[in-house]
């Protein structure tokens, strides 16, 4: 359990195929109403017998560790506000969503700018952290 402390991963659990119980029953309905199987988590510590999980730097689950399935890690977090380094947007500031690209086997940055979510597809070379002194 140790070896999943600041990793990356992704989350195989879902209500149809796996108990309830593996969700701490107070981090239960925050975790779900977010949860899909390919959004990526971020893994933090340990609490009790759960790993603590954040997709975002705001949130937090603890959820039962078997679920919890490495991808290669990233700094980025759901939320946070990157450059777009490239294409027809280069320069611009926006706010990332992530998942799972399953046949490129590699995170997928879709990003939001100026309220509208772009269809293109980025990559963590696509973008850098933006700093607000910029």
């Amino acid at each position: 359990m140790n070896d999943f402390v600041v990793s990356c991963g992704r989350y195989f659990w879902s209500p149809k195929i796996k108990p309830r119980d593996w969700i701490r029953e107070a981090d239960y309905e925050a975790f779900t109403s977010q949860h899909s199987l390919g959004r990526i988590y971020h893994c933090v510590g340990i609490e009790d017998n759960f790993i603590v999980l954040k997709s975002n730097r705001n949130e937090s689950y603890r959820v039962n560790p078997e679920g919890f399935h490495q991808v290669p890690f990233t700094d980025f977090y759901i939320g946070d506000k990157v450059k777009v380094l490239n294409g027809s947007k280069a320069g611009m500031i926006a706010v990332i969503d992530m998942g799972w690209h399953a046949k490129r086997e590699k995170i997928i940055y879709l990003l939001e700018i100026d309220g509208k979510r772009r269809t293109r597809h980025y990559w963590e070379e696509n973008i850098e952290v933006y700093s607000a002194r910029e």
